[in-house]
């Protein structure tokens, strides 16, 4: 009768801790792929990796998985050098290697732990978790309280009884929208608009940041589909990433300028 997928340490889900695992494998593999074809590259990279992977491979967090597709695609936009034939035979070997343990480590063949179920493509709702009828309720919710919003964590009692019950709508846009209403909401969302457009913009003026925005974008396309804004170990891990691609940002045009100026 235990509920494993509750059990993670430190996590409420192991949704969530697929989602952290996922961001720190989509830095890692953007590290590799940064480094590939130095010398002296750190060897105990593909290890972090395949750690990493097999993790978020455990959790069957579906959405890790499509947040690390998007955060390579901007990164490769960016800039970042594209994998080498030997690059990817590494990189599908420790996918391959992952995954295999990852299944092999399913607690009690779970139905939780496995990234896509028989049941799961029943429907466009169920494809999505639940999330499309959750959120119809999450906007009638908002609809009732349009101005300055319920409260933070109000998903947890505004909605009807039978409506899933969760601490935050697992949709960043709703979440500020249900929070604080539309004046403060779309506020908000102004000021994270230009915080992302403002990283990236930073970002694609080094190629040393491109791993940490990788991370980044991961857990910024898993806010579409879960509460990566309303955990504090998600939001701290975004914002560390944000503070040191600012850091190297400054850091290079304190180089810039300095040659421009001897």
């Amino acid at each position: 009768a235990i509920h494993w997928y509750l059990a993670v340490p430190g996590f409420i889900s192991h949704r969530l801790f697929g989602a952290f695992t996922g961001a720190l494998a989509t830095f890692f593999v953007a590290r590799y792929l940064l480094r590939q074809g130095e010398e002296g590259a750190q060897w105990w990279i593909p290890l972090a990796i395949v750690l990493l992977l097999g993790l978020t491979f455990w959790t069957g967090t579906r959405a890790a998985l499509v947040g690390m597709a998007v955060a390579m695609a901007i990164v490769w936009w960016l800039g970042l050098p594209r994998p080498t034939i030997r690059s990817c035979l590494v990189l599908l070997a420790c996918a391959g290697i992952a995954f295999a343990f990852s299944q092999a480590l399913i607690p009690y063949d779970s139905v939780h732990f496995r990234i896509f179920n028989s049941g799961d493509v029943l429907s466009a709702d169920a494809v999505s978790g639940g999330r499309l009828v959750y959120w119809a309720y999450v906007v009638e919710a908002i609809a009732a309280h349009p101005w300055i919003g319920a409260g933070s964590s109000a998903a947890i009692w505004i909605l009807p009884d039978e409506a899933q019950q969760h601490v935050q709508p697992h949709n960043v846009v709703l979440q500020f929208l249900v929070s604080w209403g539309i004046v403060a909401g779309l506020a908000a969302l102004a000021i994270l608009a230009v915080f992302i457009h403002a990283i990236h913009k930073i970002a694609a003026r080094s190629l040393l940041a491109l791993p940490f925005l990788a991370a980044l974008d991961c857990l910024l396309v898993i806010s579409m589909v879960d509460g990566m804004f309303h955990f504090a170990r998600h939001f701290m891990l975004m914002m560390l990433c944000a503070g040191v691609i600012m850091a190297i940002g400054r850091q290079a045009s304190e180089v810039d300028m300095g040659g421009n100026s001897a």
